[in-house]
């Protein structure tokens, strides 16, 4: 009797080994990578051989005779696709020393006489400044001359400008047509 346990015990244990394989036999994993690039067809680069890196100072306004930032930069561009559209960020606030009012602020990039704007605040007090132009600036392939992105930050109601690091920042998107 116990031959014939041992039998048994023996063919169920053949006949698992033979429908259940172990698992290290029975899978196998690799892993298919994709790579691929995609190519820029515009390059944004501030700065120009007339004007390499931004600037910045303050001025008085004509009209109030109260203080106001201004920024201006050239934008050099170089792209493969024919046609552009252009928009700008109001001017962002990284650093400005506390008390300075800047409730008034606006960027604008622009073309010869084309531009597009974006702005907070009201403009009135800002002459050279009062101009509106919310829609992307559509630029007709690679110009050799360079954008001029302008921004001006103050209030009409300031007396004078703090002592102290500013710092603004200003966003230029190109979308191809």
């Amino acid at each position: 009797m116990m031959i014939h346990r041992l039998t048994a015990v023996s063919i169920f244990a053949v006949l698992n080994a033979l429908a259940f394989p172990s698992k290290s036999e029975a899978q196998a994993t690799s892993d298919v990578n994709f790579n691929g690039n995609i190519t820029a067809t515009i390059a944004i680069e501030v700065g120009s051989p007339a004007n390499p890196t931004p600037s910045i100072g303050f001025s008085p306004n004509s009209t109030s005779g109260k203080a106001q930032l201004i920024g201006t930069a050239d934008v050099s561009i170089s792209c493969t696709t024919t046609v552009f559209f252009f928009s700008v960020s109001v001017p962002q606030r990284i650093a400005a020393p506390s008390g300075f009012d800047d409730t008034f602020r606006k960027a604008r990039i622009r073309s010869g006489n084309r531009m597009t704007t974006a702005e907070v605040g009201s403009s009135t007090g800002f002459p050279g400044w009062g101009d509106s132009f919310p829609e992307p600036l559509s630029i007709s392939g690679c110009i050799s001359e360079p954008l001029v992105v302008e921004m001006i930050a103050g209030s009409a109601n300031a007396q004078s400008n703090p002592v102290g690091s500013y710092i603004y920042k200003v966003t230029l998107t190109a979308t191809p047509q």
